[in-house]
């Protein structure tokens, strides 16, 4: 089964106009031939939206449909490593989610290739 990493940007998408790439994943999701993944950053960033609070209950149910995977000593580790070798050139949220896919060995689902395609390494999910 084909793991993917889904960016925040793909879950903001569905969040606003019930529709895009998600629906795809969740297609594919249900027919068990990809496994879903969030970086815990991704979780950040949906929860800091200005529309957060009043869609909470549905960022909540939206959140549960993926594995969430935590910044840990090792994606930590990974993710500075890759810092080291790019200097600033990636947004540090964005590392951190690129360095999530490659340790999952997933590929990663995205609107914004051009904020990631500096990550050595990263493959993005062609659906």
């Amino acid at each position: 089964m084909k793991r993917i990493l889904v960016d925040s940007d793909v879950i903001i998408d569905y969040l606003r106009i019930k529709l895009g790439l998600l629906d795809k994943l969740f297609v594919l999701q249900k027919e068990g031939t990809v496994e879903l993944f969030i970086s815990g950053i991704t979780v950040i960033e949906v929860y800091s939206g200005l529309s957060a609070d009043r869609m909470e209950k549905e960022i909540d149910q939206l959140i549960n449909c993926f594995g969430v995977v935590d910044l840990d000593k090792n994606l930590g580790k990974k993710a500075g490593e890759i810092r080291r070798s790019l200097g600033n050139k990636v947004r540090l949220g964005d590392l951190i989610i690129g360095a999530t896919a490659i340790a999952l060995k997933a590929g990663l689902a995205t609107r914004n290739k051009k904020h990631f395609e500096r990550i050595p390494g990263l493959k993005f999910w062609k659906g």
